[in-house]
């Protein structure tokens, strides 16, 4: 029998709450948001370094505004030369990823 994890990474449909793996991946990433939302504007180096802790890749240079949000990160790529303007909300999830590219 599959995992609610195997479900969501082989892109079908899952319940993330019934899956440790998943429940981990949301709370890091909701933490690493909290902590980049809340960082002092200017401070350019704390910023980008939890952008990278957070997302897949970041290039540069690379801009994310405030508030932003998403569900794992680690499925997230940006390349150079990338603005994020202000509240966006990236859904990150394979199961979701895969329904917008079939």
């Amino acid at each position: 029998m599959e995992t609610e994890y195997e479900k969501c990474m082989a892109g079908k449909p899952f319940v993330g709450s019934r899956d440790p793996r998943i429940v981990e991946m949301t709370l890091r990433a909701k933490r690493l948001l909290a902590q980049f939302n809340a960082a002092d504007y200017g401070d350019t180096e704390r910023r980008m370094a939890l952008l990278r802790e957070l997302l897949g890749h970041v290039g540069t240079p690379v801009h994310v505004d405030v508030d932003f949000h998403c569900e794992y990160g680690k499925n997230i790529y940006i390349g150079n030369k990338v603005i994020i303007n202000m509240n966006c909300t990236f859904v990150d999830n394979l199961a979701s990823i895969l329904a917008t590219t079939c």
